[in-house]
C-alpha cells in the first residue's frame, strides 16, 4: 500500500485555524503519526484533498510540504541473517549475564528489584 504524508506547521495564533486543519484531516480519515504529520492512503482523491489542504494552510501563513514515500517491501526486517543471528547471540549473552549477576529470583525465592515492594502493588480505586 502507498501513502501520502503532509507535514505542515500552522501559525500559532488563532488557534481556529489550528483546530480547522486538525478537523479536515480527521475529516479525510487521515492519521496522525505525530504532532503535524498525517499519513492517507495514496488515491486520486486523497491527493486533491492533500493538496487543496496544503494551499489552504500555506495561505493562511503556514508552511506544508506534501510526501509520497516509497518504502520497499520488507523493509523492517533486519538486513542480512547475520545480523539476525548477531542480535540474538547478544540478547542471550545479556540474560545469562543478569542471571549470574544476582538478579534471579530462582536462588533466594524473592525479588531482587530495585522498587521497594510498597511500590510495585497495584492499587484498585
Amino acid at each position: 500500500m502507498r501513502w501520502l504524508v503532509l507535514v505542515y506547521k500552522v501559525p500559532a495564533e488563532p488557534t481556529r485555524l489550528r483546530a480547522g486543519v486538525w478537523r479536515k484531516i480527521k475529516g479525510l480519515g487521515a492519521i496522525y503519526l505525530q504532532n503535524s504529520v498525517a499519513a492517507l492512503p495514496q488515491g486520486p482523491g486523497a491527493e486533491r484533498s492533500f493538496r487543496v489542504l496544503r494551499n489552504e494552510i500555506v495561505e493562511m501563513g503556514g508552511s506544508a510540504l506534501l510526501l509520497a514515500p516509497r518504502c520497499s517491501p520488507g523493509a523492517r526486517r533486519s538486513s542480512s541473517p547475520s545480523t539476525r543471528r548477531a542480535t540474538t547471540s547478544t540478547r542471550r549473552s545479556s540474560t545469562a549475564a543478569r542471571t549470574s549477576s544476582g538478579r534471579s529470583t530462582r536462588s533466594t525465592g524473592r525479588s531482587t528489584s530495585p522498587t521497594p515492594s510498597w511500590r510495585r502493588t497495584t492499587r484498585t480505586w
